[in-house]
C-alpha cells in the first residue's frame, strides 16, 4: 500500500507486487530482482482526496522514485467505475476506456423498478409467484453451498481456469471479510437454488460471484436475488448496486443481461498504464521477440 497524508491529502493505492521471474518466460532472470506491479483482481486504483496538485505532482514523483529504487518496471490499473478516479491521474497514466459496466441507483424503490426493463419485471414477479423465497446472510455456514453453486456454474458455463479459486481465496472472503460480504439466496421448496456472494462498501454493494442450480434454470432465480439485494440496498442507505459488466469487458450476452436491470446505465470501465523504468521494460520486450511484436497487452511482455 503507498500512501501520503498531511493537513490537506489523502493519496491511497494498493497494488499486488509481482516478481517478473514467476512468467515462464523469465526464468533467466534472478529472483525477486525485477517487478511490476497490478491492482487486485476488482476494481481499483489510486484514491484521491484533494484539491492540491502540487501534492498529487510530489505524491507520484515520490512513487516514481520508489518505483526505480526498487525495480518495479511498470503498473497496470482497473480504475473503479464508480468512483472515476481516473480523472484525477490522467496526467500520469496512460487511460484507455474499455466495455461498459452496469450499476443500479438505490436512491429509492420507485427508482430501481422504474430502471429494469419492462420483460425483466414480468420474469422477476413470475419467479417469486412460483414460490420462489429469497433470503439474506453472512453465516459463514453457507460458504460450502455456495462454493458447490459457484463451481458447477463456472463448469456449465466452460469458463476459464482464471474463474475458479483455490480454498485460501473463499477463506480470504467469508473469515477475512466477514463483516463485508453477505449472502442473497433464493430457496424454491425448501432448497438453496441459487446464491450470490455481494460485498459490502461504505456506499456501494458490489455483485461478486454466484451460482445457480440448473435444474431449477426455469425459475430464473438469479432475477430475483438481483432485485432484492438492490431493495435491501435502498432500504440500508446504499447509494449503488454495481454489477460489473460483460466477460473480459466485452459486450456480450453477460452485459445485456446485466443492463436489463438498469436500462438507462451509461458507465465505462477504464484501465491504466504506466511505465517506471522504460529502458527495463524494452529489454524485457525484446526477450520476448517476436512472439509479442505488435500486441496491445500490457505489460507487453507478459502477453
Amino acid at each position: 500500500m503507498f500512501t501520503y497524508i498531511n493537513d490537506e491529502t489523502e493519496i491511497i493505492n494498493v497494488a499486488l507486487k509481482c516478481d517478473i521471474r514467476t512468467d515462464k518466460h523469465f526464468k533467466s532472470l534472478p529472483k525477486n530482482k525485477y517487478f511490476d506491479l497490478i491492482s487486485p483482481y476488482g476494481y481499483g486504483g489510486t484514491l484521491i482526496q484533494t484539491t492540491n496538485e502540487a501534492d498529487i505532482a510530489a505524491y507520484f514523483k515520490a512513487l516514481q522514485n520508489y518505483c526505480i529504487k526498487k525495480n518495479i518496471v511498470c503498473e497496470f490499473v482497473r480504475f473503479h467505475p464508480l468512483i472515476n478516479n481516473y480523472k484525477l491521474l490522467q496526467d500520469e497514466f496512460e487511460i484507455i476506456q474499455l466495455g461498459e459496466t452496469v450499476a443500479l441507483d438505490l436512491a429509492d424503490e420507485e427508482t430501481i423498478w422504474s430502471n429494469l426493463q419492462p420483460r425483466m419485471k414480468s420474469k422477476i414477479r413470475t419467479t417469486m409467484k412460483s414460490g420462489v423465497e429469497i433470503y439474506f446472510s453472512n453465516d459463514s455456514a453457507l460458504k460450502e453451498e455456495f462454493i458447490n453453486l459457484y463451481t458447477k456454474t463456472m463448469k456449465k458455463n466452460d469458463a476459464s481456469d482464471y474463474y475458479f479459486f483455490k480454498d485460501e481465496f473463499y477463506d480470504s472472503l467469508f473469515v477475512d471479510l466477514k463483516y463485508n460480504v453477505m449472502f442473497c439466496y433464493a430457496k424454491y421448496e425448501g432448497k438453496i437454488i441459487s446464491i450470490a456472494a455481494i460485498l459490502l462498501g461504505r456506499e456501494i454493494l458490489h455483485y461478486h460471484l454466484s451460482g445457480t442450480d440448473q435444474k431449477y434454470h426455469k425459475l430464473a432465480p438469479n432475477n430475483a436475488i438481483l432485485l432484492n439485494t438492490a431493495l435491501w440496498g435502498a432500504r440500508n442507505r446504499y447509494k449503488y448496486l454495481h454489477l460489473g459488466g460483460g466477460v473480459g469487458s466485452q459486450a456480450d450476452d453477460l452485459l445485456k443481461y446485466k443492463k436489463k436491470f438498469n436500462q438507462n446505465s451509461s458507465l465505462r470501465f477504464s484501465i491504466g498504464k504506466k511505465i517506471y523504468n522504460q529502458e527495463k521494460y524494452d529489454e524485457l520486450v525484446k526477450l520476448r521477440g517476436k512472439e509479442v511484436a505488435g500486441s496491445s497487452f500490457f505489460p507487453q511482455y507478459r502477453a
